[in-house]
């Protein structure tokens, strides 16, 4: 429900998509984990691309949602997790809305395992507080990755788009930077950065 109240809050403010493909995207752009699980045993953001079409437009007929508005949401649902194929307003909308969403459970993940350590004396309250005043959470790649020393990416295993996340961070990262993976897909990647000596 985060992802509807994020991608509802993102509408309001750009004036941008249709309200109707919106709710149903953001409610249903993961139906496809359940069937990818029952079927191959696993899901990932290719298998949900897959599997959830299908099965969100089953759902949506079932109901009597537009016919016109089902062929957009499932489009759009197939296209959430990898580099976007439509130059549609929800489909932007509904990714920045699970970033906001990631970003949120990151900040509550960190917050969580501070509180952690914390009940175990491993750190002090005070501690705690400057380490969690030097998390800096965004979704625009160029702020959070424009002064990194090192820049790791952890989007849903798939060789294009991480290929192009890398390319990306690639422009905005200074020279320096150690690009990595916690992917175990790594050594199909084929990327190697390379620039010519500083001068």
């Amino acid at each position: 429900m985060e992802v509807l109240r994020y991608s509802e809050k993102i509408m309001e403010d750009t004036g941008d998509g249709d309200h109707d493909i919106l709710v149903a995207v953001a409610l249903l752009h993961d139906i496809g984990i359940r069937q990818s699980e029952e079927i191959l045993g696993y899901n990932n953001g290719k298998t949900q691309e897959k599997y959830g079409p299908p099965a969100a437009e089953e759902l949506l007929r079932d109901i009597g949602f537009p016919p016109d508005k089902i062929v957009k949401v499932c489009e759009i649902i197939g296209n959430h997790h990898s580099p976007s194929r439509y130059d549609y307003a929800e489909l932007r909308i509904i990714k920045e809305a699970g970033l906001a969403e990631a970003l949120q459970r990151t900040a509550e993940s960190h917050s969580r395992e501070l509180e952690k350590r914390l009940e175990k004396q491993q750190i002090t309250a005070e501690e705690k507080e400057i380490v969690l005043r030097r998390i800096h959470l965004t979704t625009n790649m160029e702020e959070g990755a424009s002064k990194a020393d090192l820049a790791i990416e952890a989007v849903p295993e798939g060789l294009e788009i991480k290929r192009e996340v890398f390319a990306q961070l690639d422009e905005v990262c200074p020279r320096h930077t150690i690009l990595a993976t916690n992917s175990f897909i790594a050594s199909r990647l084929g990327y190697r950065r390379c620039h010519p000596p500083p001068g």
